[in-house]
């Protein structure tokens, strides 16, 4: 539980520290992304996350040869 709450806080004070720094060159839909990545760690576990985050990075195996 420790672990989240860390790991939450740093992400929130990181959105927060871009949006400060790009207040002006950053979109509003870049904003509520930024913003959707905190609400996914906090609804999320810290394993299903890092499970989904590394399926979408990672390309899929390729099926073995008969």
């Amino acid at each position: 539980m420790t672990e989240l709450l860390v790991s939450s806080s740093v992400l929130i004070l990181a959105v927060l520290a871009v949006r400060r720094l790009l207040a002006d060159r950053l979109s509003k839909r870049l904003q509520y992304a930024l913003w959707a990545l905190v609400l996914l760690r906090l609804a999320l576990p810290f394993q299903l996350l890092l499970v989904l985050l590394l399926r979408a990075l990672l390309p899929a195996p390729l099926p073995a040869c008969p």
